[in-house]
């Protein structure tokens, strides 16, 4: 054999160690930086646990000893930092590889000690401390965060001792059916099977246990459709030829509904009917829309005329704005004279031709019905009283608002102009006279918006 070829495989033989020799060293580096991975997740997780075990038990001492004061003040005090340990809590919580898997329950618990505690700082100034069921809460949601408190101690015990080791959230999955002890899933797991008894809370506030069992008032007593019968009756509220309509599904929850699609022309329809009584929550039409021949007030006025034609009772129009050529309008009942924001309906209109775009009055139909209104003790002057010099009042009236909770209130509704030209709505409790809520109008070029 010649030098030449020689040197060519003793060359080649030599690239091949080389790269050898590279990918063991790149694949040992990469093994390297992986457990150097796996070490810091391990730091942030056993990290994250014990601050999540930490808060709750700075959330059980403050609910034990709110449990025993009795002056206002120092009962909102405690209630606020229940709800601020309760909120860092859900922080910790939710960095943990399987908090959104098998802490349904925890998580649950601690948003509902949190608000409930929240809404209780609100309240006890002006009502003079706890109501003899709100302390009643108390002492069962302390004994709550006392139960689940030590069981979480027991869990972070196992991972300090090295017995339990945080896993990631794909292996926490696979381990959900594991029995209760094999792993972290299993100790968690365990935490939840033993969740301790929580009181139910009806209180004002997002996560009171009265919203889960709300039911359509402006639909009792109807009766149940069948989809033919909702077909017919979806038909003759949008004027569309019954044939048109094709089924295309159901919904279920707190306002089970009929679903429907049609096609006339250029124009495609989705829309929806309750099933109980057949109706109209929904529809949204699309289809290529021209130059405007509408101003979007004359928008408003079609939308207004369309609610009457369709035998809706007086509705009075808040604000609208306007996106790709169509005007949204929003409307509320009226009771009395009085505006009834919970009943919302708005009603979309093409400012090309006029013609109905979109409706929705999910919140209509939850909400509408004759109220028995309180008496407005609190007059429209004493209302003033409370808007600060700097803001002109334009005009006051009756209004029912919800709470944050879903419960209603009536309020004076004072619309003022702020000295830079903006313009805020006042919202006082017209039978307490305390301040419920203050919104911001953003008003520009496509309309006017609530925050």
């Amino acid at each position: 054999m010649s030098p030449a070829p020689r040197r060519r495989r003793i060359r080649l033989w030599t690239f091949v160690l080389a790269m050898i020799l590279a990918l063991t060293g790149l694949t040992v580096q990469k093994q390297r930086q992986v457990r150097q991975l796996e070490y810091v997740m391990d730091l942030n997780y056993r990290h994250s646990f014990a601050e999540l075990a930490a808060y709750l038990g700075e959330v059980d001492t403050a609910l034990k000893k709110s449990c025993y004061v009795t002056a206002p003040s120092l009962t909102a005090s405690l209630c606020a930092e229940v709800y601020a340990k309760a909120m860092a809590a859900q922080t910790a919580l939710s960095r943990l590889p399987c908090s959104d898997v098998t802490l349904e329950q925890t998580a649950d618990f601690i948003s509902r000690a949190g608000d409930y505690s929240a809404m209780l700082a609100r309240q006890a100034p002006v009502q003079g401390g706890c109501t003899a069921q709100q302390r009643a809460d108390l002492f069962a949601l302390s004994a709550a965060a006392s139960d689940l408190t030590g069981r979480l101690a027991a869990v972070q015990a196992d991972l300090e001792s090295g017995s339990l080791s945080p896993e990631t959230l794909e292996q926490v999955r696979g381990q959900l059916e594991a029995p209760e002890g094999e792993g972290t899933a299993g100790n968690f797991q365990q935490v939840e099977a033993e969740f301790p008894e929580v009181p139910s809370l009806i209180y004002d506030g997002p996560f009171s246990q009265h919203l889960e069992r709300q039911t359509p008032r402006n639909l009792e007593g109807l009766p149940e459709l069948t989809a033919e019968e909702a077909r017919l009756a979806a038909a003759a509220c949008w004027s569309l030829p019954g044939r048109a309509l094709t089924l295309t599904g159901e919904s279920a929850g707190k306002l089970p509904t009929w679903n429907f699609s049609a096609g006339t022309g250029d124009r495609s329809y989705y829309l929806t009917v309750s099933k109980q009584g057949g109706q109209p929550v929904l529809l949204y039409c699309t289809r290529p829309m021209g130059e405007p021949s509408l101003t979007p007030e004359e928008g408003a006025q079609r939308a207004a005329a369309y609610l009457r034609d369709m035998g809706w009772p007086e509705m009075a129009e808040s604000y609208h704005t306007v996106w790709g050529g169509v005007v949204t309008v929003n409307f509320a009942a009226v009771q009395d004279g009085v505006v009834c924001y919970p009943d919302l309906v708005k009603v979309s209109v093409a400012l090309d031709d006029g013609s109905l775009a979109g409706f929705e009055a999910a919140g209509y139909q939850m909400n509408h019905t004759s109220r028995e209104l309180p008496e407005a003790v609190v007059t429209a002057d004493q209302a003033m009283s409370h808007v600060l010099p700097e803001l002109t009042v334009l005009s006051q009236r009756l209004a029912v608002i919800p709470s944050s909770g879903q419960y209603e209130l009536l309020c004076r509704e004072l619309t003022c102009l702020t000295p830079d030209g903006a313009h805020v709505l006042l919202y006082v409790n017209a039978v307490t006279g305390t301040e419920e809520k203050l919104l911001l109008l953003v008003e520009d070029e496509t309309g006017t918006l609530t925050v």
